[in-house]
């Protein structure tokens, strides 16, 4: 009995890293991209709407000259759990890579997305992250996109959402930008 106990320990643990990122602990990309086609497909079949949000740590390469691969580690473990705070059980949150996550808002329009957007923005900025050696100030950018009739794909909605982030950098960083806001304006 204890060596089946065991093994079903290690077949889960396989699966934690297999899925999950390993220094953030959030869903890694691939298993990401698993959950935005599940959601893609039903929110074709029900109809809700669906919306996506990439962030971006503002000035990360800075943050690792200046304190070091282990801060930054520490800034990117503190971001995610700030993030996970400001989600909801159905919300996905990964880490897309680097110093980049994306989260998938099932059940909410952009109107909701950005509300939701700006409330990571402001629990990120709120309070300096700690690390062993000092206090670091950090912000992120957000750029949030909502499925529309016209968009194709769940790697569209990505894209946009993508767009949406660069524009919020563009502006200045430290904001969030929604996909709608830039069509209204061009």
């Amino acid at each position: 009995m204890q060596a089946g106990a065991r093994v079903l320990r290690l077949e889960n643990r396989l699966r934690l890293l297999a899925s999950h990122d390993p220094l953030t602990q959030l869903l890694n990309r691939r298993t990401f991209f698993e959950l935005i086609e599940k959601e893609w497909k039903r929110s074709s079949r029900i109809g809700y709407p669906l919306s996506c949000a990439m962030i971006d740590v503002d000035f990360f390469k800075r943050v690792n000259d200046s304190y070091g691969h282990l801060a930054g580690d520490e800034v990117l473990r503190s971001v995610s759990r700030r993030l996970q705070r400001c989600c909801r059980q159905t919300d996905c949150v990964c880490r897309y890579g680097g110093e980049e996550f994306c989260v998938l808002l099932p059940d909410t329009g952009e109107q909701g997305a950005v509300l939701w957007a700006e409330r990571c923005r402001s629990a990120v900025a709120e309070e300096p992250i700690e690390t062993a050696e000092t206090r670091i100030g950090v912000t992120v950018s957000l750029g949030v996109a909502q499925r529309r009739d016209d968009t194709n794909s769940p790697e569209e909605l990505l894209d946009l959402a993508d767009r949406a982030l660069l524009e919020a950098k563009r502006l200045g960083r430290d904001r969030v930008v929604a996909l709608g806001t830039l069509e209204d304006e061009g």
